[in-house]
């Protein structure tokens, strides 16, 4: 059962929900996310304890951490600040796909040609293998690749010089302190060459169209987050999908235009220890933009129409929402390339609208690096145009960077434009191909309602009686298989006896170890549940 416990901040005091699983490094992300801090930080108790002592793998049931307990939040700096981030850097891995990557040779090897005038051994110039960011590579195959993987960038940065860095941009606002003004150095917006992320797959089509019913029965948009792995993608060089096993709806308001998440429902932090405990974790967000036609189909308007400065594939808000999430998950890389250990983010936006056949199609993205660094410092606003951005006036004691994007012109020469006050928001995406297995068998099933679909569909013990029944000639593992099953057991107070049980379980569904879960069934809490849901009635 979560808790609660209060952080005096410099600018008040601020509530934040707990999981008592939670070790200490993801209840440290989860503070920094809710407080919206960049920087290193400390928590000190009541009794000025430091709560880092303990490790940053112990779990808060293990430290003494009390419910409405009061904190104090200290920011670190300087010194002190960079040995913190080494520590809890030490306490975060690489993704394995990375590491996995990482390790590869990654050449493209090519065959012998009329050309070659070598033994067969040997090689030339026209058959030597070429390195993954070569352009003739990401131009041979049947569908040009556009962007560079990013184990394939930090080759050719690795390549051009072994010391070389990933890029960092420097665009905090300066203050004026008297006369003196530190300025800013000038940010210059380029196209990125890379994405993290080279593809987005749902392993199973039935995962979207679930998504799709809530709209499809209520002419109401809809949005979830969704949760998987990332795994080796071979169509592109060293490249890296995501892989979507689930997506789980968090509380919303929605009408037939708009969304809005509640990201302060301590739900969301339930779902994500879920998820880490079924071995995936969340990957991305995706939300609905559909329209239906009188036809019966859905309207095109997701297009970019030479002449209407209007028009976009991802709006301005869009990519200002996509940066402020992949702020919230960022992508650890070696200190190799990066003194902060990080470097952009495998968060991945999927919007789901109309093709120019106007049939329903997920359409991915992801914003830029750059993107990230200027939502982070807040220089970015909207404006009346949903296809432009516009840079924030400066505060009274605030200087603000110069801001600059680049366009070729009909020569083909780079020339420099200042985006004061409003630049092209497509500046700050890339796109990336999205798609799913037909004929697949998902990790989990679909056949309990889904979550807080009050207008759709309900949750409740009755569904579970319901649930538990039409399957009873499955196995245990096979009934509880459902990831909208868990979320429900998970966040419904009527379980919560039940929760502190649940890791085995999590465990054999994660390693698919029918026995263990069929002696987790006999467990005493599930045994009671069960006799609970066998005389529910319907609407309870």
């Amino acid at each position: 059962m979560s808790f609660t416990i209060r952080v005096r901040t410099p600018s008040g005091v601020k509530r934040i929900n707990a999981n008592p699983s939670w070790t200490i490094e993801q209840f440290y992300s989860h503070v920094a996310q809710e407080l919206g801090i960049a920087t290193p930080m400390r928590l000190l108790g009541p009794s000025s304890s430091d709560l880092l002592l303990s490790g940053f793998k112990t779990q808060l049931k293990d430290v003494p951490v009390r419910n409405a307990d009061m904190w104090s939040m200290k920011a670190e700096k300087e010194k002190q600040a960079r040995e913190l981030e080494h520590f809890q850097h030490s306490a975060r891995q690489v993704d394995k796909v990375d590491v996995t990557l990482s390790q590869k040779d990654g050449t493209i090897s090519r065959s012998r040609t009329q050309l070659c005038r070598h033994p067969h051994h040997g090689s030339c110039a026209h058959c030597i293998p070429l390195q993954p960011y070569d352009p003739a590579v990401l131009a041979s195959v049947d569908s040009p690749i556009k962007f560079l993987s990013f184990q394939s960038f930090l080759r050719k940065i690795r390549d051009g010089d072994k010391f070389a860095q990933l890029p960092e941009m420097d665009c905090a606002p300066r203050q004026r302190s008297g006369k003196a003004i530190s300025t800013p150095r000038t940010v210059v917006l380029k196209r990125q060459e890379y994405r993290h992320v080279d593809y987005v797959e749902f392993e199973t089509y039935d995962i979207l169209d679930k998504f799709l019913q809530a709209w499809r029965a209520t002419g109401v948009q809809r949005a979830g987050f969704m949760y998987g792995t990332y795994e080796e993608y071979e169509m592109v060089p060293l490249g890296v999908k995501a892989t979507v096993k689930a997506i789980y709806e968090p509380p919303q308001m929605s009408d037939a235009m708009s969304i809005q998440i509640d990201l302060n429902s301590a739900e969301i932090s339930e779902i994500d220890v879920l998820a880490h405990n079924l071995g995936m974790k969340r990957i991305g967000w995706i939300f609905t933009d559909l329209e239906p036609t009188s036809n019966g189909k859905v309207k095109y308007k997701r297009f970019v129409e030479t002449g209407n400065p209007a028009s976009y594939m991802i709006s301005a808000d869009e990519i200002l929402n996509a940066a402020a999430f992949q702020n919230q998950h960022l992508n650890a890389v070696s200190r190799q390339f990066s003194s902060t250990a990080f470097h952009g983010s495998k968060f991945t936006t999927v919007i789901v609208s109309g093709n120019e056949n106007e049939e329903i199609v997920p359409l991915a993205y992801q914003a830029t690096t750059q993107a990230m660094e200027l939502v982070k410092h807040n220089l970015l606003c909207l404006s009346d145009n949903p296809a432009i951005l516009a840079v924030h006036a400066p505060g009274e004691n605030l200087v603000m960077p110069d801001i600059l994007y680049t366009q070729r012109d009909e020569y083909n020469n780079e020339i420099q434009y200042r985006a004061d006050p409003m630049f092209p928001a497509a500046f700050l995406s890339v796109d990336l191909p999205v798609g799913g297995k037909v004929d697949n068998k998902g990790t989990f099933s679909l056949k309990f309602p889904i979550e807080n679909r009050p207008e759709a569909e309900q949750q409740s013990v009755y569904e579970l009686k319901k649930h538990l029944e039409r399957s009873k000639s499955e196995t245990f593992l096979s009934q509880m298989s459902d990831f909208h099953l868990l979320v429900y057991i998970v966040t419904n107070e009527l379980f919560s006896s039940l929760k502190d049980d649940l890791p085995p379980l999590l465990k054999a569904i994660k390693e698919g170890n029918l026995d263990v879960a069929e002696q987790w069934a006999c467990c005493e809490q599930w045994q009671t549940i069960r006799l609970v849901a066998e005389s529910a009635e319907k609407y309870v």
